[in-house]
């Protein structure tokens, strides 16, 4: 994780999303148009500029899950494989457990299937680009 201080325009973005689940609360539905007041303003193609210990980096917020993204907010998943992509020598990559899985219950039925986006570019990175991958 990072922790950024003093910096408004992101704490902006990040109200924005919070903003954008504190409309579900009130709704049983998920409505097909979002109000432009949760729109992201910044995202992959457009990070926000800035300083991080001297350093200059790019920053913007993702969401998930994709039906909870409006159409210019960046999903987890394209986040995760962009930082993983642009990695040019190593990555940390903190994880509870690490299963390309995804498990789900629907009407008492378990299914689990092989979910490989995010494990197929961590492979690409090791045997492609000689990232060195260190999961915490």
């Amino acid at each position: 994780g990072v922790v950024v201080y003093n910096c408004s325009c992101l704490a902006l973005d990040l109200h924005r999303v919070f903003s954008f689940y504190w409309q579900l609360h009130d709704r049983d539905y998920i409505p097909s148009i979002w109000s432009k007041r949760i729109t992201a303003l910044y995202g992959k193609h457009q990070a926000l500029e800035l300083q991080l210990n001297a350093t200059p980096a790019a920053a913007y917020v993702s969401t998930s899950p994709d039906l909870f993204c409006p159409k210019d907010r960046t999903r987890d998943v394209d986040a995760i494989s962009q930082v993983i992509q642009s990695a040019k020598t190593f990555i940390f990559i903190s994880v509870m457990d690490y299963l390309p899985l995804v498990r789900r219950s629907f009407r008492r039925t378990s299914v689990t299937r092989y979910w490989s986006t995010i494990d197929e570019v961590i492979r690409e990175a090791v045997v492609l680009r000689g990232v060195k991958v260190h999961l915490l």
